[in-house]
């Protein structure tokens, strides 16, 4: 009778085993490549809403115009402005200005906050229908501050005193710039903790502006 090789019991747990850590090395590190794609991809669209956000209101302060019936109105979690829009016509592709009004306010939505756009076409009706919605989602915190400056009827005093200013209610006068502190909830383990700060200058805004590194826009 001619000899039969077969596998010993202790040759088939050596063999379980060296399988059983090479599988364990293959998973861990697909699950790192997971999850650093997950990261990758929940910081892309962080940043991207964060752009949008960013590119929409600068444009509009850029635009600000200040009207007797709307002055500019900034609050620490609250804008409102009016501006002028350019508006496309696909008809004859040409471009036309219209005179709006835009209000940025936030709304608590379970434990972030969620930031809102609403647009009017001037001059606002409270009961039409408004433009706008939801533009930006997972806020932790934002603020936002104003630059200005304390002007001084008596020329023989001290110059005007610029600085950042937590609201504007001046009829009449808009703030050389809005500086916006905003930071992102984290939801979960691999998305981003996102913290930025931006300063976008109105350029129809006051003319004295302190051209500082530190404080300065």
């Amino acid at each position: 009778m001619k000899n039969q090789k077969a596998f010993t019991l202790i040759e088939l747990v050596v063999a379980l085993t060296i399988f059983s850590v090479l599988g364990i090395a293959v998973f861990s590190t697909l699950s790192m490549g997971l999850s650093s794609w997950r990261r990758g991809e929940s910081q892309e669209k962080a940043y991207q809403d964060i752009r949008i956000f960013f590119d929409v209101l600068g444009e509009e302060m850029r635009n600000a115009v200040d009207l007797i019936d709307q002055p500019f109105q900034g609050e620490e979690q609250k804008i409102k402005f009016a501006f002028i829009k350019n508006v496309y016509n696909p008809e004859d592709a040409s471009t036309n200005k219209e005179l709006g009004i835009v209000e940025y306010l936030l709304k608590k939505e379970k434990s972030a906050l969620t930031l809102y756009r609403q647009y009017w076409a001037y001059p606002a009706d409270p009961k039409a229908k408004n433009r706008g919605g939801k533009i930006l989602s997972g806020i932790k915190e934002i603020s936002l501050k104003y630059w200005g400056y304390e002007s001084n009827e008596d020329e023989s005093q001290e110059p005007p005193v610029y600085t950042w200013a937590s609201s504007w209610d001046s009829l009449g006068e808009l703030p050389g710039g809005v500086k916006i502190h905003l930071a992102m909830m984290a939801e979960k383990d691999y998305d981003p903790k996102i913290s930025i700060e931006k300063k976008i200058k109105i350029f129809s805004g006051s003319g004295k502006i302190v051209r500082s590194e530190e404080a300065g826009i």
